[in-house]
């Protein structure tokens, strides 16, 4: 299942998106701190939860059981990553952790970068109150 959809670009430079590249998601952070392993494990699914920010303005990426690729904005400045929904976006037969990860990639998100890891939170934080953690590949 492809999901699809859309919004404007921002800037492709490099320097200016830290999020360029293919990241893989290692934790699930609920709304104390405290993090957990995604649903299926690596050992499981190591092609589940990865995703590419290309230079090219789309992100890519594999839940458990479906693809996605939306173009993104990401404003280096205020940390913002925004995605709009798409019509015809479905979800089907997704796991609760791959529905999780297409809905804080699917609306304005604010990135916290550290080393290798990258933290998107949802600034929809009365429907999603998890955060997920990525790390570079």
């Amino acid at each position: 299942m492809l999901l699809v959809m859309s919004c404007s670009k921002s800037s492709n430079d490099s320097s200016s998106n830290p999020l360029q590249g293919t990241w893989k998601l290692i934790a699930v952070i609920d709304e104390t701190g405290n993090g957990r392993k995604p649903d299926p494990t690596v050992a499981d699914c190591p092609d589940c939860y990865v995703i590419t920010f290309n230079n090219d303005g789309t992100l890519t990426g594999k839940t458990h059981t479906n693809l996605l690729r939306v173009n993104y904005s990401f404003s280096a400045e205020s940390r913002v990553l925004s995605i709009e929904k798409g019509l015809g976006s479905t979800n089907a037969a997704e796991t609760a952790d791959g529905e999780l990860l297409i809905k804080v990639l699917t609306d304005k998100s604010i990135c916290v970068f550290k080393n290798n890891l990258l933290k998107v939170v949802n600034q929809d934080t009365q429907n999603i109150k998890e955060s997920l953690l990525f790390e570079k590949r």
